[in-house]
């Protein structure tokens, strides 16, 4: 912009083309300069460094599932750009077997470590990542004036560690005490289905057939009710009509 005669004039724009190749970042076996972009991303060997993009906030989580064998973070890009609950466990899993991070930053950018590190009081930090009967040292450098903070609670294991649900096992099953047997029910003063099934079947042959005895038949009548008498309930349904017929006879 110009000022002629006390008037702003603004010159004339400049132009011109600009041409943008974009390629496929492929990691190699020297070191790298990568870019986070939520793909998974293995530095292979040599000492590897990915930079957040600008206004990136993300978990040790995050970084846990998208790097590997990464040796710096640079947090140093123009904007504000946090990461939150790192843990121990996310930097193991996204180093190499060094076990050792540097994340690079400035005063605009914030970590919080979560409450494995140990404050060395000179920008670096340690923790111990114990998996089985083995004990793992890891180490964490902080530069540049990056705000660190650390939470209290922990957190932020990998895939695959966490504790098994519980289970009910035999010792449980033995501690449950079997339920009780379901008492039969009895009749009337003492008698049973059988009883009552018996006077009611004699009762009825009695009626119905008693014409026809002479001619034989009530012996089957009589049959027929020493079978029902010989009859015990054997499911809840049998308990419930042994209910209704002593309330009836």
């Amino acid at each position: 912009m110009t000022t002629q005669d006390g008037a702003d004039v603004s010159a004339p724009p400049d132009t011109g083309q600009i041409t943008l190749t974009l390629e496929e970042q492929v990691p190699t076996n020297g070191d790298d300069s990568l870019l986070w972009t939520g793909d998974v991303i293995d530095g292979l060997d040599g000492e590897d460094t990915v930079s957040l993009r600008p206004g990136d906030s993300l978990t040790g989580a995050d970084l846990m599932a998208g790097l590997e064998n990464i040796e710096t973070l640079d947090m140093g890009v123009n904007g504000v750009n946090t990461i939150t609950q790192l843990s121990a466990q996310n930097v193991r899993f996204m180093t190499d077997s060094d076990n050792a991070l540097t994340i690079n930053g400035t005063s605009a950018d914030q970590l919080e470590l979560n409450s494995d590190w140990t404050d060395n009081g000179d920008g670096t930090y340690s923790a111990t990542v114990t998996q089985g009967a083995i004990t793992t040292q890891v180490n964490l450098a902080v530069a540049g004036g990056v705000i660190v903070s650390q939470s209290a609670g922990g957190g932020g294991g990998a895939p695959g560690l966490s504790a098994p649900p519980q289970r009910l096992g035999l010792d449980a099953l033995d501690s449950l005490s079997a339920p009780e047997p379901k008492a039969e029910k009895g009749g009337v003063d003492g008698l049973t289905l059988g009883d009552v099934l018996h006077s009611a079947s004699g009762s009825m042959a009695g009626g119905l057939l008693g014409d026809t005895a002479d001619a034989g038949h009530a012996p089957v009548a009589s049959a027929q009710a020493d079978a029902w008498s010989a009859a015990e309930p054997v499911s809840p349904l049998d308990d419930d009509l042994s209910d209704t017929l002593v309330s009836e006879f």
